[in-house]
């Protein structure tokens, strides 16, 4: 998706935004954006750019979730706590286990974690997309990426070689051998049932929201399907599993079986439609998103100037390696 004009950056002037509504209904300065995104890209793009939103909405509606909490349990829940342990909003952790996942051939699982790793760091590290996509309406692609970024857990952001690669394999180390407690497992079926009540029952809140009592219950007979149980309180492990926001109630009668698995089944096809989206929208990695952003944003060259002033408030030096190197 190239630019019309190469180095330009498309930036929202703060004295501009207004207050119109997106076509979703959502966001403020859509058609002052509107008419920044016709400076830079050509109406084929443009109408590219709207068809991924429409993909977006639709495979994350809990994304603009009010309260914001709900999307991030939601992005929580898409890495099994019975995987990740204590871990679970480990950005790193969470694409090396999709990487092996993923990878049907035992001979392509380390390449495969490497391209996924490497593409990883990529985005979040090496060239951190620039504030000004916080600026676009809420709704617009731009806004939901940043979005997504924030919502997908502790970055990945290796500053040297050795650090990429050590924690590749202290991650790899840790999948191998996590420690899991029963807590881990009761933590994992509060976030099930939520994830599971909220796509089926209460629409991403605009139906509102479950009890702490009804979930624990719906928490219990998950744990139960599975032959465990918890003999603790539930307090505690609510705020672990990041619904602490949840409003106390009656728990009520205990689901029927067929509701408990309705309810499993229910977070499934959310979780199914992610992974979807990811393939249809990003083609499976965020490397074709992270081109996009660099030619949106000014391409290469302004990529070294950016990377210039991070290298200055990170390390008091703008230069690079090879450029030590040329004036030596």
């Amino acid at each position: 998706m190239g630019s019309k004009q190469s180095g330009r950056r498309l930036r929202l002037p703060k004295a501009s935004k207004g207050t119109t509504k997106s076509p979703a209904g959502t966001g403020p300065g859509m058609e002052e954006w509107a008419a920044l995104e016709r400076t830079v890209f050509t109406p084929e793009q443009i109408a590219a750019l709207r068809e991924a939103e429409t993909h977006l909405i639709k495979g994350f509606p809990w994304l603009y979730a009010e309260p914001e909490q709900v999307g991030k349990v939601t992005v929580l829940a898409g890495f099994p706590r019975s995987v990740a342990g204590k871990n679970q909003d480990d950005s790193l952790l969470r694409v090396i286990f999709i990487a092996k996942g993923e990878c049907a051939d035992p001979d392509l699982i380390r390449r495969n974690i490497f391209e996924r790793v490497n593409q990883l760091a990529s985005l979040l590290g090496s060239h951190k997309p620039p504030a000004e996509i916080k600026d676009a309406p809420k709704g617009n692609l731009f806004h939901m990426i940043a979005r997504l970024i924030e919502l997908s857990g502790k970055p990945f952001c290796p500053r040297t070689d050795s650090e990429f690669f050590s924690a590749i394999a202290e991650g790899l180390k840790y999948l191998e051998n996590p420690r899991l407690t029963t807590s881990n497992y009761a933590v994992e079926a509060l976030q099930d049932a939520f994830v599971g009540f909220m796509e089926c029952e209460y629409e991403w809140g605009k139906k509102g929201l479950p009890t702490t009592g009804k979930v624990t219950r719906m928490a219990e007979a998950h744990l139960k399907n599975q032959g465990k149980s918890w003999k603790g309180t539930w307090t505690h492990l609510l705020q672990i599993a990041g619904l602490g926001f949840l409003k106390p109630g009656k728990a009520g009668r205990r689901p029927s079986k067929q509701e408990v698995d309705q309810n499993i089944k229910d977070k499934r096809v959310v979780l199914s439609k992610q992974a979807k989206v990811v393939n249809d929208v990003y083609g499976g990695n965020w490397g074709p998103m992270r081109q996009r952003l660099d030619a949106f944003f000014g391409g290469k060259k302004q990529f070294k100037q950016d990377e210039a002033e991070r290298l200055k408030e990170a390390y008091g030096r703008p230069r690079f390696p090879e450029e030590d190197q040329e004036s030596a």
